[in-house]
């Protein structure tokens, strides 16, 4: 069990490699606050199978509109009924989304596909055009054929990913990935790492100039140089040089060129 802060916020996509590399993480139920932790934080309890790579995950949302206490309203055995029955323990394989976009909107039990996820950033950035979407990859799991990584780059392509964090399949010890067949050589997982990092490169770098001629917010954080460095509010890096003290300021700065996957200000 984990709160959200662990597993989403910062630092968080360390826990989330791990469990998706070495473990079959097959479903993560969402509880409200009010349950375990400290008042206002959520929680979340993961289920998964040690040495099974995840390949989808399954999601119970019991927050939505649900509201407990430790003392005036504590949960129950009760409550998760419908969880366990969607949890379909005897057949983990066979379950059924009780949520439908159009039928059961409401529904609490659901997949998320490649399909959605596209749909999901596409509504995101209607909204909110300058959204930095950034996600991490593991290149070379035991098994991974030259198509599969393919379709991972072209797919990768499609999503348009402001960034990427790519990360090479490393065996660990007592695990069934390390030793299961079909091991990829150390000379293609570098290869395959190498154009995804070469792709994630170009994204940014295409990202960034948009914001060329355009007058930024940016919180400055530290001195480098002859240049202050800080961070955008959708967290892309502006450098500018100056004699001024900017540390922990906030300032609008008119973004002029871009160098090294980095904004420079004026």
């Amino acid at each position: 069990m984990l709160p959200d802060n662990v597993l989403f916020e910062a630092g968080g996509e360390v826990i989330r490699k791990k469990l998706l590399t070495d473990y079959n993480l097959h479903t993560i139920l969402r509880l409200p606050t009010g349950i375990f932790y400290a008042n206002g934080v959520k929680a979340n309890v993961l289920f998964f199978v040690k040495g099974e790579k995840t390949e989808a995950t399954w999601f119970y949302d019991y927050r939505t509109d649900v509201k407990h206490t430790l003392v005036q309203s504590p949960m129950m055995r009760s409550h998760l009924d419908d969880f366990v029955a969607c949890y379909n323990a005897d057949n983990i394989g066979q379950r059924v989304e009780t949520y439908d976009a159009e039928n059961n909107p409401n529904g609490r039990w659901r997949k998320y596909s490649v399909e959605e996820f596209e749909k999901e950033v596409e509504l995101l950035r209607k909204y909110y055009p300058n959204v930095a979407l950034t996600t991490d990859i593991i290149v070379g799991f035991p098994d991974e054929t030259e198509e599969e990584f393919t379709q991972t780059y072209e797919y990768l392509n499609k999503i348009d990913f402001y960034k990427m964090h790519i990360f090479k399949y490393s065996p660990r010890k007592g695990t069934k990935a390390a030793i299961m067949k079909n091991q990829i050589p150390g000379n293609i997982k570098e290869e395959r790492s190498r154009k995804l990092i070469e792709l994630s490169d170009k994204k940014q770098k295409e990202h960034n100039e948009k914001y060329i001629g355009k007058n930024l917010e940016v919180l400055f954080e530290e001195k480098e140089g002859e240049y202050y460095k800080g961070h955008t509010t959708n967290y892309i890096v502006v450098k500018k040089k100056t004699d001024e003290q900017l540390e922990n300021v906030i300032k609008s700065v008119h973004i002029i060129d871009e160098n090294n996957l980095e904004l420079i200000g004026e």
